[in-house]
């Protein structure tokens, strides 16, 4: 099998074991739609009844949020004896329990997960309440020695990845006990799962177990040469539509878009919609600047909508770009779906096809 080729399945392993949070509507590729070659007879829209903007960004649902594990969920047969270990190049090694975690006062953090495998506008992303307690008061008791350069993360599945030491000790990093209120369940990572700003999922490991100080780096589970996940795995700049949820529409306008524009620890400072009845295989030409809900911190998705009036019936592509806080805009589309993702996650433009029918 060629090296190309088992990347390809390995992306398409790792994406079909990820579970999406809500259905999405088909994305746009280049050879899936043909605009008709006659001119479409104008008409007239139906007034549409448009939902009030939201007020805030949208909660998902835990049981909603997808899951991704490379051997099911671990069985924890006794909470009380479960401990997190600090250790490594550490003065002070440290066995944390879980009574511990618990008794400190907790926080609340609302932050956007996704999966670096996640397809241009899939739905490997959610964004929750979190609820936990940070880890740099720990790091401090550890007293972390100045030879360490890597933080080694080890899960109760078996799981192993690591982060460069400087992503460790940012001051948002979190141990997560609970989400929305509710104490984790055992596939979302009970007893404790870290969160790292600005990375995948991939680096956020639940079922935590150990962290590891060390000089060197050590290539985890995806990040192996035979699987070949980036090694970063920071979150690229990306949005999506989740409105409209179908690609088949009755001729109405008002036609409210929304979705989401993410882009991990910047912040998301401008959201465009294009709208084309062009030549589908072109680039977008014409943008269209979507209002913003803003989120409580860059860490979560920045929400959006565009009220769209369509012109006259027929087939049109609809595409979506962001603007983050470096100034970088997404800029292509993708060349596929699921490839788009391998191996350090995409920044391609999200665009469906829409077909607007008068009944």
């Amino acid at each position: 099998m060629s090296w190309s080729r088992r990347r390809f399945l390995i992306a398409a392993l790792l994406a079909a074991a990820c579970r999406p949070e809500r259905p999405v509507p088909t994305a746009y590729q280049r050879d899936m739609a043909i605009l008709p070659t006659e001119t479409p007879q104008a008409s007239v829209p139906m007034r549409a009844t448009v939902p009030p903007l939201l007020q805030h960004v949208p909660i998902t649902p835990l049981r909603r949020l997808y899951e991704k594990s490379f051997r099911g969920t671990p069985t924890l047969s006794d909470p009380e004896n479960w401990r997190l270990h600090i250790d490594g190049l550490v003065a002070e090694p440290l066995q944390i329990s879980l009574a511990e975690l618990r008794a400190l006062p907790q926080h609340s953090a609302i932050r956007t997960l996704q999966c670096i495998s996640n397809p241009v506008g899939g739905g490997l992303i959610g964004t929750l309440d979190w609820q936990g307690v940070p880890l740099a008061p720990f790091l401090a008791r550890a007293n972390i020695l100045p030879s360490a350069r890597y933080a080694l993360f080890e899960a109760a599945d078996g799981y192993t990845t690591s982060v460069a030491l400087s992503w460790l000790i940012q001051p948002d990093v979190m141990l997560i006990t609970g989400a929305n209120g509710e104490a984790l369940p055992p596939r979302h990572g009970f007893p404790l799962r870290i969160l790292i700003p600005g990375l995948y999922g991939q680096k956020q490991p639940k079922w935590l177990t150990r962290i590891t100080l060390a000089a060197e780096d050590r290539l985890g589970y995806w990040e192996n040469p035979s699987r070949g996940w980036s090694n970063l795995a920071t979150v690229k700049t990306n949005s999506a539509f989740r409105q409209p949820a179908t690609n088949l529409l009755t001729f109405a306008a008002p036609i409210a878009l929304e979705g989401y524009a993410f882009a991990g620890d910047r912040a998301i400072v401008r959201v465009e919609v294009s709208a084309e009845r062009a030549d589908l295989t072109q680039q977008p030409a014409e943008w269209h600047t979507a209002t913003l809900i803003t989120p409580p911190s860059p860490l979560a998705w920045t929400w959006w909508r565009y009220l769209w009036t369509p012109p006259e019936a027929g087939l049109y592509r609809l595409a979506i770009r962001a603007t983050d806080s470096s100034g970088f805009t997404q800029a292509l589309l993708p060349n596929s779906l699921i490839g788009a993702a391998f191996p350090d996650g995409t920044d391609a433009i999200h665009a469906i096809s829409l077909r607007l029918r008068t009944d």
